[in-house]
């Protein structure tokens, strides 16, 4: 009886820790806040806001450029012109890669120290 005892306990005991609870961080409501504040819409809608605010301006510079492009590609028949477009285009989208990847760069040394 005694053993049965023993055991049992010692189940109990080793599910107590097998069933412990993770802990979740509460989430950040402000983004909410501010989606409701403007509307139903997003200030950082390409999610930059990651990133440091010299990089988040870069990157809305570029995204302004390429939407303007767009715009512009749109409405343009000429298939030269169509094409001039693209490589800017072109240009536009490895200069914004090359930008995130800097800031991913500079996000994980800031990790660090």
């Amino acid at each position: 009886m005694k053993k049965v005892f023993l055991i049992l306990a010692a189940i109990l005991w080793g599910s107590q820790f097998a069933s412990a609870q993770e802990i979740i961080p509460f989430p950040d409501l402000s983004e909410h806040q501010d989606y409701s504040k403007n509307g139903g819409k997003a200030e950082d809608e390409r999610n930059y806001a990651i990133y440091t605010e010299d990089y988040q301006d870069a990157l809305r510079v570029l995204d302004a450029e390429s939407d303007r492009i767009l715009r512009l590609r749109k409405e343009e028949t000429d298939p030269e012109l169509i094409d001039r477009h693209n490589k800017e285009l072109e240009k536009i989208r490895l200069k914004k890669m090359a930008l995130l990847s800097e800031a991913d760069l500079v996000e994980d040394l800031q990790k660090f120290y």
